[in-house]
């Protein structure tokens, strides 16, 4: 999909740092590379997943739907991921790797950890929160999805942070592959993910007891979203789709609308009202759904950045810590409400149910603006330092 995607739609040269750049097509650029549609994309992901963690018991289908937000999280990751590795190796003919990795563990461990540690010494103060020893082993060591796949979610505000778990998996071979591989190599690398993907569906499916959440959190089944994003950049090579405001609003609606019918008529999450085609179906959803990542990534990806509102680019930029602080906030959020008795009502009452968002989503956006400014951006300063190829705006 993302090979056909790229060549029907018309490209421009990437110029980083003009929004409405036109050129002749010369294939990766070396200078900086910001996108702020892209941060955009990242909020709209946390939406999503916010969504379908705070109105699982009022709209099944639309919590189900705004789920594989995660999937838009992966996509995009193994898509910048891929054209800044791409952009080092054409410019410098190789790429540094432990360069990469000093980037990502100042990116991600300091907040991840820093959260992890909070949570596990709260689970002390209020013995409610599961803090047993294969919990914080396993997301210590970033195999929390494996721990979510055979155990079950914790009831610890942590739990949620499989994904990271995923990501760092990722990270393990990927760049590897970008200084070994050529752009041929990893599209077909990509591409056999998602058979593999598929046969890995059908053998969690027979051989585990939790089998909908062992599939969704097995690192195996998830790269297929990884290998989405990397052919993107790898067909784009560093090129901007050009498309007209009315094409972007068909290909969003169209994406969510994927991500709507693999919510419905496939068994992805528990309790589909009307899922279909058994294992079958499950991997045609997962395909669609991974599709409809592809659709509203095009819907964004080279935008105007004259039409991007900057608090909407900020959002997206401190969107990391409110995926972090979520499920913190949504819990904070509705102790705070159960102090009202006018708002005190069944969980599913839909007063209770936007008052918990709004509220929900107004912490975690304190919370998230407070670790940025304060705990983050000494690390993200560092992690600047051994950048290659800039990818914050200038």
């Amino acid at each position: 999909m993302t090979v056909i995607a790229a060549n029907l739609i018309e490209v421009v040269e990437v110029q980083e740092t003009s929004s409405s750049a036109q050129g002749k097509t010369t294939g990766y650029s070396t200078r900086r590379f910001y996108r702020p549609e892209l941060d955009v994309l990242r909020l709209f992901a946390y939406v999503a997943v916010f969504v379908h963690h705070g109105v699982f018991l009022v709209a099944p289908t639309l919590s189900n739907g705004t789920g594989f937000g995660l999937s838009l999280f992966f996509l995009l990751s193994a898509f910048l991921i891929t054209e800044l590795l791409q952009r080092e190796k054409s410019a410098t003919g190789g790429i540094a790797i432990s360069e990469f990795y000093i980037r990502r563990c100042l990116r991600i461990w300091p907040l991840y950890y820093g959260f992890l540690a909070f949570t596990v010494i709260g689970g002390l103060v209020f013995p409610g929160h599961t803090t047993s020893t294969g919990f914080i082993v396993a997301f210590v060591c970033m195999v929390g999805n494996i721990y979510v796949g055979r155990y079950g979610f914790p009831n610890n505000p942590a739990g949620f942070l499989w994904s990271i778990s995923i990501e760092e998996q990722f990270y393990l071979f990927w760049p590897m592959l970008n200084r070994h591989c050529s752009r041929w190599s990893l599209r077909w690398i990509a591409l056999c993910s998602v058979p593999v993907a598929s046969i890995a569906i059908v053998a969690l499916a027979k051989g585990e007891p939790r089998a909908e959440l062992a599939i969704w959190s097995n690192t195996v089944v998830q790269f297929q979203m990884f290998a989405f994003g990397a052919l993107l950049s790898l067909n784009l090579r560093g090129r901007l789709p050009i498309i007209g405001a009315f094409i972007r609003a068909a290909l969003f609606l169209s994406g969510f609308g994927c991500w709507l019918a693999a919510a419905r008529w496939t068994a992805i999450f528990p309790g589909a009202a009307h899922a279909v085609g058994g294992v079958f179906g499950v991997i045609i959803g997962y395909l669609v759904s991974g599709g409809g990542c592809v659709l509203i990534f095009l819907s964004a990806y080279g935008a105007d950045a004259r039409w991007i509102p900057k608090s909407l680019v900020y959002l997206g930029k401190i969107s990391y810590g409110m995926y972090v602080f979520h499920q913190l906030s949504l819990d904070t959020a509705a102790w705070i409400l159960n102090r009202f008795p006018e708002t005190a009502t069944e969980s599913h009452h839909i007063r209770f149910g936007i008052a918990h968002l709004g509220l929900g989503f107004i912490v975690s956006v304190l919370g998230a603006a407070l670790s940025y400014k304060y705990f983050e951006r000494p690390f993200l300063r560092l992690k600047a330092k051994f950048a290659v190829v800039p990818s914050r705006a200038p």
